[in-house]
């Protein structure tokens, strides 16, 4: 609103002073608000602000007439006295309508500018947007084909990740021993998140914008957990691990889908495609999952 009544009174600036300038000199024209917001705003570049502000910041800067904004208290402003309430009696009789006594003195006498509002307390601001350039290595997805079965790759995993974990800790903190449990599943994550990165990054990026994936993964109502890409579903309160409520999605060809299709044939006694199958959907969904199995099996 304050905003408005300070474009409000450019124009009227412009009127009264083209009808004036005919009979009198005007050497200069200074315009008062008690807003401190909107003098930050005419201090500030239109194409910083929101469009709203934009547009009578705009306006209000580029009339022909030059004017020098100054601040008036809000108690000695005269505009408050007939905004507040006031009858036309009282009004016709207040002193501050009538001129306040301290417009007639000499300007270094007039009220101060209040300390400027920085940008960080202005409402009205664009968002500001700043480029950010991260350089990320393409992690090689064929050193999967390099290995011949799931345990090797994520035991030389492991031991690499262990490695990286060890250089960056004091020696008190170093880890050393036989690889445990949680360092092979976190192995095993790091080449799944990897593979689901590479291979559904479109609905990944969906996701995360909240925004519904593609066709082809519409119907497993997915969702994102920990950077990891999993089913959704009805199963969020069953009684069943939560690998089996959201199993992994991963796609129909991959080697690290070879892999984990013939760890898990190996170690259950090579049993048939469809036990398979149901054996390895307590922890993955792999798409076209029969067709995939009874192609490896």
């Amino acid at each position: 609103m304050e905003l408005s009544a300070a474009s409000l009174l450019t124009q009227l600036m412009i009127r009264v002073s083209t009808q004036l300038l005919s009979h009198i000199t005007i050497k200069q024209h200074i315009c008062w608000s008690d807003s401190t917001i909107v003098l930050a705003w005419l201090n500030t570049p239109p194409h910083r602000l929101q469009v709203f502000e934009a547009n009578r910041v705009a306006k209000i800067t580029s009339n022909p007439i030059t004017s020098t904004w100054k601040h008036v208290p809000t108690n000695l402003n005269p505009a408050d006295c007939a905004s507040r309430g006031m009858s036309a009696q009282s009004l016709s009789a207040h002193d501050l309508w009538w001129s306040p006594s301290w417009l007639k003195e000499p300007p270094d006498t007039w009220p101060k500018m209040p300390p400027a509002l920085g940008h960080h307390a202005l409402p009205g601001l664009k968002p500001k947007k700043v480029p950010a350039h991260i350089a990320v290595p393409d992690l090689d997805l064929d050193l999967l084909t390099r290995f011949s079965s799931l345990d090797k790759l994520v035991g030389v995993t492991a031991c690499i990740k262990r490695f990286i974990f060890n250089c960056r800790h004091n020696s008190t903190d170093r880890r050393s021993g036989p690889l445990t449990v949680g360092e092979r599943r976190d192995a095993l994550l790091f080449w799944v998140r990897s593979v689901q990165h590479n291979e559904f990054a479109e609905d990944i990026y969906r996701l995360q914008a909240g925004k519904i994936c593609t066709v082809r993964l519409q119907r497993l109502s997915p969702l994102m957990k920990d950077d990891l890409l999993r089913v959704g579903g009805r199963l969020t309160h069953a009684p069943i691990r939560y690998d089996a409520q959201h199993p992994l999605v991963l796609p129909s060809s991959s080697p690290l889908v070879d892999l984990i299709i013939d760890h898990y044939h190996r170690i259950n006694c090579h049993p048939g495609a469809d036990t398979l199958h149901a054996i390895l959907r307590q922890q993955f969904w792999i798409l076209s999952a029969r067709r995939v199995i009874r192609h490896r099996v």
